[in-house]
């Protein structure tokens, strides 16, 4: 009996105790926003934004190893895009476009690098955070 006959009879004559194989239904594609072409976020979840405290280490050591010519590849200022300050103080892009349009607010103006890159200096939001809680604290 050749190996083609031993197939064939396993085809014609299965074994009793076997089951027929089971298909499971494939989870569907994940859906993509065509324009963006990212992923929908899951409902009840928010863009975490970083805690205080560890904001402010974040910050110390980021100055810290500027200062030491570390941290760029120039040495110098280290910079936020507009995406890393909303992020930094929970709003929207928009939002921190309108601030930095209102001089009123002490919000700091951002520094243009170049065409279509506009970043913030850290040095500029932490001295604008520490001004508004000792503004703060005065009202208090």
């Amino acid at each position: 009996m050749s190996c083609d006959d031993e197939q064939l009879d396993l085809f014609l004559n299965p074994p009793i105790n076997s089951k027929p194989p089971t298909f499971t239904k494939s989870p569907p594609p994940e859906r993509v926003n065509p324009t963006t072409r990212k992923k929908p976020r899951k409902k009840g979840t928010k863009a975490a934004s970083q805690p205080a405290a560890g904001r402010k280490a974040a910050d110390a050591l980021a100055i810290a190893a500027q200062e030491m010519g570390g941290n760029t590849p120039s040495g110098g200022p280290l910079f936020l895009s507009v995406d890393e300050v909303a992020q930094r103080y929970g709003a929207s892009k928009p939002t921190i476009w309108r601030w930095a349009k209102d001089a009123q607010n002490g919000f700091p103006a951002p520094v243009r690098l170049g065409s279509g890159t506009t970043r913030w200096e850290l040095r500029d939001l932490i001295a604008f955070e520490q001004q508004r809680k000792a503004a703060s604290r005065v009202q208090e």
